[in-house]
């Protein structure tokens, strides 16, 4: 399974008129309303977009814009409806993860843990979906520091609290970080739970009588488990391992039944870097909907996708189902349809989408359109691999040099 897993990106935009998608060096970006592509372009010529791994690809909350970063160190905001740039960033290190925030502001981490805040000097929100006409000239985005990890940042996340807004960064050492934004210096609290690096950041919302919002985070990590936290006290409310293989004792398989747990806290999981297969426990994808908070969970070299029920505080499974071919990535739309990029056993990827059932107990395929079936992308590049794989990397325990190996030969026993 380890050689089959690949790199590669998809999000969805909100208002759902556009699927983008990342592979190695390449971003494709379909708008589902006329079902074509729309051509990207810096200073409207078929330059590279990216001279190295993407890395992050996300859409804002107008869906009027996509981010683009990576191992090239750039940063690109892209106009939707025209396909051209309209800003970008060359920043010092590596970028490892990015995310939109209020007014079109843009947050990137670097793979050293720093985090920034990249602006326009003016930014417009009240842009022509169809043309997109924004002018031909690339804006010069400025950056600011925002707060510091002692290790890479894995993702982040803007939450709303309220009338403030919250910050979530999470790194390779197992803890996420809930600053205020955009006065990061302000410390909000800690989430501490996970037994290995965190992969994967995402968030959820309640409603309550009084028509207010609670918000949630939900993480997933190289120990396999899914947890849910309160980002306000950085109190753990639940914790989902169902996707950790099980002794063959417990059934682990079953779909709504009782969910394998251990009531010991303090029994360690074995973490994917001390294990023999080092996908095997990895989340490589968590997206919530917005029906009923509904989340998908996969871990990588996984055929399997579980779905989890995310109630106040709590994860309880839902649902589950078997591809034919290896997922790499996925995301919801707002209509709660699941597209899930798979690597095809002939190394071409494709697309597939799911959507919920008419008795809403399952999931069902849906049928795509034929470019996306297969083909997605024009080159496949095998040796891009995804940042867990550098995250297991980092956090591998090292072997410590016996004695006698560190003697001169002429000393040793």
């Amino acid at each position: 399974a380890a050689s089959m897993i690949r790199h590669a990106l998809i999000t969805c935009s909100p208002d759902g008129h556009y699927i983008a998608f990342a592979h190695a060096k390449q971003i494709r970006l379909f708008n589902t309303r006329n079902s074509q592509f729309v051509h990207l372009a810096r200073d409207g010529k078929d330059e590279p977009m990216h001279t190295g791994n993407v890395r992050v690809l996300k859409f804002d909350g107008q869906s009027l814009h996509l981010l683009s970063s990576g191992d090239d160190k750039n940063v690109f905001v892209w106009n939707c409806g025209s396909g051209k740039c309209i800003g970008r960033k060359a920043m010092n290190k590596k970028i490892s993860a990015g995310q939109f925030g209020p007014n079109g502001k843009v947050i990137v981490a670097d793979k050293t843990g720093d985090v920034y805040c990249l602006s326009f000097q003016s930014y417009s929100t009240k842009e022509t979906k169809s043309n997109g006409s924004t002018g031909s000239d690339i804006a010069e985005m400025q950056s600011d520091f925002l707060l510091g990890h002692c290790a890479t940042v894995t993702d982040v996340e803007i939450v709303k609290q309220g009338e403030k807004m919250l910050l979530a960064t999470s790194d390779v050492e197992k803890k996420i970080r809930i600053s205020q934004f955009p006065s990061c210096y302000e410390i909000v609290s800690f989430c501490f739970g996970h037994k290995a690096f965190i992969s994967v950041l995402n968030r959820a919302a309640f409603k309550t009588e009084d028509g207010s919002s609670i918000p949630l985070i939900l993480s997933g990590g190289g120990d396999g488990t899914v947890r849910i936290w309160e980002p306000k006290t950085g109190n753990l409310l639940d914790t989902y391992r169902g996707l950790i293989e099980m002794p063959a004792s417990i059934d682990s398989k079953s779909v709504g039944g009782k969910r394998p747990r251990v009531d010991d806290e303090s029994k360690e999981f074995q973490s994917s870097s001390d294990s023999g297969s080092a996908e095997s426990q990895i989340v490589g994808g968590l997206t919530v909907s917005r029906w009923q908070n509904l989340t998908a969970v996969w871990t990588q070299g996984d055929k399997k996708i579980q779905f989890l029920k995310v109630n106040l505080g709590t994860l309880k499974p839902h649902c589950s189902i078997e591809l034919e071919d290896m997922p790499v990535c996925m995301a919801f739309d707002p209509q709660a349809r699941l597209w899930v990029v798979v690597l095809r056993s002939n190394k071409d990827i494709g697309v597939e989408v799911y959507g919920i059932s008419e008795d809403q107990l399952t999931m069902k395929k849906l049928e795509v359109h034929e470019s996306l079936r297969s083909k997605l992308f024009t080159t496949i590049d095998l040796d891009a691999q995804p940042l867990t794989f550098e995250f297991s990397e980092m956090t591998r325990p090292r072997k410590k040099p016996r004695v006698n190996d560190m003697l001169p030969n002429n000393q040793k026993v």
